[in-house]
């Protein structure tokens, strides 16, 4: 994941990587490719926050304009923040953009079946999608200034993205998505009550959202 950062064609970048209380390798290899790379900086949280803390957390040590979100076995294809930040650039209305993203498995094999996953473009459809499924992935780029308006991620387990974007819309903002696949996202096998979990964290930030 952050070796793909790294490569990204985009280079005027911070990277923020936050430890969350790890207890495997994840700090050394962390802190042996920072010392190779300025552009990485290791925040430690004192305990495990859990990610929608950790994140605002990592917030905190942010500076740039444009935040982009990533997470720690994900893989971003050389391109993403390049085509994320000139769309940006061009589009002044629009304050945060996603992308189509490909599924791989525990080992980074593409997962037969699920293909490429798409997210609305047009406003219109965001608007029609956004009770039924989250309106864009994980891995936006996204204006600093949506961050500080809603005041980072709020503490909600499996659902702190599908909230943040639907506050964000809430509050005026304009998303979209790219339709190019720019993301290879990690799919792990779960248990039936996690994914429970996540449904019904759904309906609550629906409800919320209402």
């Amino acid at each position: 994941a952050l070796a793909s950062i790294q490569s990204q064609t985009y280079t005027d970048i911070e990277i923020v990587v936050v430890d969350d209380g790890s207890t495997d390798e994840t700090l050394r290899i962390v802190e042996h490719l920072a010392s190779f790379d300025s552009r990485i900086k290791i925040v430690r949280s004192s305990r495990n926050l859990g990610l929608p803390l950790a994140l605002n957390f990592g917030l905190g040590f942010c500076h740039a304009p444009f935040i982009a979100r990533m997470d720690g076995d994900d893989i971003a294809l050389p391109v993403r923040l390049e085509k994320q930040f000139r769309f940006l650039e061009k589009n002044s209305d629009i304050a945060l953009v996603g992308c189509a993203t490909s599924a791989i498995d525990e080992f980074g094999r593409p997962i037969p079946g699920l293909g490429v996953s798409q997210k609305p473009i047009t406003q219109e459809a965001i608007a029609r999608t956004a009770l039924l499924a989250s309106p864009c992935s994980h891995i936006w780029l996204a204006r600093r200034e949506v961050y500080d308006k809603l005041l980072g991620y709020r503490k909600i387990a499996f659902a702190e993205d599908y909230d943040f974007l639907l506050r964000a819309i809430t509050a005026g903002f304009r998303i979209t998505n790219l339709p190019e696949t720019l993301m290879l996202i990690r799919t792990r096998s779960g248990n039936i009550s996690s994914r429970l979990e996540q449904r019904k964290a759904h309906y609550y930030i629906i409800n919320l959202y209402r």
